[in-house]
């Protein structure tokens, strides 16, 4: 976790990857950074400068590192959730948000509905 009091965004990612990475969203194959440089929201080339510089915070949904999101057990996932919702009451971020879909829809889950969420624009 690498996260501020009052951040002004917080990313949420699933997992970490098995791969040697370079700190969150950091394996050569993920394109975060680069596609959210090139986005124009901020400049910072890792986790480290978007931390320090623009007061973003990053935290996994589960800590595990893992080959696939497929690989995480539901237990892992309830955790996961608990977690996420303690972190967010302590540390109140501004905006949340999900960087893949499978932690945003177990976020969001409420048992007994449909629990259908669209996506995209």
């Amino acid at each position: 976790m690498l996260l501020k009091n009052n951040a002004s965004v917080l990313f949420v990612g699933i997992n970490p990857s098995l791969e040697p990475s370079q700190g969150f969203f950091g394996t050569p194959k993920n394109q975060f950074f680069s596609l959210l440089k090139a986005s124009g929201f901020y400049q910072a080339e890792n986790d480290t400068v978007a931390h320090e510089v623009y007061n973003m915070g990053f935290i996994n949904y589960v800590d595990r590192p893992t080959k696939s999101e497929k690989d995480l057990g539901k237990e892992e996932l309830s955790e996961g959730k608990r977690r996420l919702q303690n972190i967010v009451e302590e540390y109140q971020p501004r905006v949340v948000c999900f960087v893949g879909k499978k932690c945003c829809k177990y976020q969001l889950y409420v048992a007994g509905t449909k629990n259908d969420i669209e996506f995209g624009l």
